[in-house]
């Protein structure tokens, strides 16, 4: 029976670091996406609710278009407030820290990190869409309370 550690095959490791940068790069998008989205449904809340008083609508619609449109900006900053998207280190302290290793060394560093990364920016990327669902549906009430309103 053998105690050596297995060694890393360069080839396998360079072709898990290429997937996991690419894994990294899809979660950015979406990341980006959301937040773009949180700031359109956002605009959307307050152009709807401007029309809704520049129509004149008054009682109870207006006040459940304001309590809607409360909810459209807590779900919408909500999204956007989530922070933290975790990336490989700097190149900074990569260079200080790895600038001797083998690139195999290198790539197993890189590997791990974004491993480490994926499981963390993917609770956020959930967090952001459910607060993005919310802020969504909120939009769709305070719309609805608005129109029913203008219509009569």
């Amino acid at each position: 029976m053998s105690t050596e550690e297995p060694k890393i095959n360069p080839q396998t490791a360079e072709l898990i670091a290429e997937l996991a940068l690419e894994i990294a790069r899809r979660q950015q998008t979406t990341w980006d996406s959301l937040d773009s989205k949180a700031w359109q449904v956002f605009g959307s809340g307050s152009i709807i609710l401007g029309l809704g008083i520049a129509g004149r609508v008054g009682g109870l619609a207006l006040a459940i278009g304001l309590a809607a449109y409360a909810m459209v900006a807590i779900g919408s900053l909500g999204c956007l407030r989530l922070r933290g998207f975790e990336t490989l280190p700097h190149t900074v302290d990569m260079w200080a820290h790895y600038w001797f290793r083998a690139r195999a060394d290198v790539n197993n560093t890189v590997i791990t990190a974004l491993s480490e990364a994926e499981a963390t920016n993917a609770a956020h990327i959930e967090n952001k869409g459910t607060a993005l669902r919310i802020a969504f549906v909120a939009l769709a009430f305070e719309t609805a309370a608005l129109a029913l309103a203008a219509a009569f």
